[in-house]
């Protein structure tokens, strides 16, 4: 039987059921005493347990591949996720996110990004005064829209050792949009060292620009990272 890569291989009195999910070619298999069990039965239930083999082999595979996490272990108490912005009267401020989570590849031999997700909810931002934070969160509707993430799709170096561009999709308020982050990667023994930085315009992810009496704020705003870590190593599951 083959089916939406699915398949299944009567050797002897073994069965051996492949299944694909992730990167290779997964198998799991059910020895003498289940399957004898099954074929010693009526027709009817040797398709029944065989639809169960099937459905429960499906569920593992999937789990498997969704607990799969990255390898690029990232040390928060090093790290910083944070965007700047311009107000008027003129001054600048910071909102850092508190809480973030990141789900990051590296190659251990090119330390080449493969894969790389990262998300935050926006209770968790702080710009070190309360009453702006409590009037950001009400102006993001953060009920309705309680965070956003950025993953990305493609990886380009740019020439310069340890430089990439990083072309991604960023999630806010809602809307998904292309968005392009310049990225480096450093390593200093086992230590990772990640940067980035990027800018957007929240207009257009449908957030009108701030304002209130003669105060203002720019909708320019400039994202940034510094993401320490080290790679665990990975282990093909069996």
């Amino acid at each position: 039987m083959n089916e939406g890569g699915w398949s299944v291989e009567s050797v002897s009195r073994r069965q051996t059921l492949h299944c694909r999910c992730g990167k290779g070619e997964e198998q799991m298999k059910f020895f003498s005493s289940f399957v004898q069990d099954a074929f010693t039965s009526s027709g009817h239930c040797v398709r029944m347990k065989m639809h169960s083999i099937l459905l429960s082999s499906a569920l593992l595979c999937l789990a498997s591949a969704t607990a799969r996490a990255g390898n690029f272990v990232v040390d928060k108490s090093q790290s910083e996720l944070a965007a700047d912005m311009h107000a008027s009267p003129s001054h600048n401020f910071t909102t850092v996110a508190k809480d973030y989570a990141c789900d990051i590849e590296i190659d251990p031999d090119s330390l080449r990004i493969t894969k790389a997700t990262c998300r935050f909810e926006f209770e968790a931002l702080d710009s070190g005064k309360d009453s702006r934070d409590k009037k950001m969160r009400k102006w993001m509707n953060i009920e309705r829209y309680p965070e956003a993430s950025y993953t990305m799709e493609k990886l380009t170096a740019t020439g310069k050792p340890g430089s990439y561009l990083a072309e991604g999709v960023f999630t806010m308020h809602g809307t998904s949009l292309p968005l392009n982050i310049q990225v480096r990667l450093e390593r200093t023994g086992d230590e990772i060292t990640l940067t980035g930085e990027s800018e957007l315009d929240h207009r257009e992810w449908g957030l009108e620009k701030v304002r209130l009496l003669f105060f203002s704020v720019d909708p320019l705003l400039k994202p940034r990272f510094r993401l320490v870590g080290q790679l665990k190593e990975s282990t093909e599951d069996v």
